[in-house]
């Protein structure tokens, strides 16, 4: 019976940490304008005015940012490695690194870049470099 009252209570903590984002209707609208084929769409407020929905398209891991009136901020495309230029200044620059997850990051009409997160030491972290391989 305790065992029973535990998983309760656990259950019941478990759902009260996942609030629910309200959403404006300009972000929604937007975000199913540029995304229809989502799938699997989970929503963040990352501060006052902006929004980031995490979700999938054709099974490839995506996350889109846009700001409380609609619009786009950036699109984060997770892929399974880096242009040969990123992956070759990654190497170099961090040779003891483990690659976590790398992604291709569009923001409007800034260039494309890429992020690397990786684990180093005991610590996580990120970088980001241009087309060319360089360091942003």
């Amino acid at each position: 019976m305790y065992r029973c009252i535990a998983i309760l209570l656990l259950a019941g903590c478990i759902h009260i940490s996942y609030a629910q984002v309200t959403l404006p209707a300009a972000v929604t609208s937007a975000f199913s304008r540029k995304f229809p084929h989502a799938e699997k769409v989970v929503w963040e407020k990352e501060s006052k005015n902006e929004y980031e929905a995490s979700f999938h398209v054709s099974g490839q891991k995506m996350s889109a940012n846009f700001a409380a009136d609609g619009k786009w901020l950036e699109t984060e495309t997770e892929i399974s490695s880096a242009p040969d230029a990123v992956q070759r200044a990654f190497t170099r620059l961090f040779p003891r690194a483990t690659v976590q997850h790398v992604y291709r990051v569009e923001a409007g009409d800034h260039p494309v870049q890429y992020e690397i997160e990786y684990h180093s030491g005991t610590k996580n972290k990120e970088v980001v470099f241009n087309e060319k391989g360089e360091k942003q």
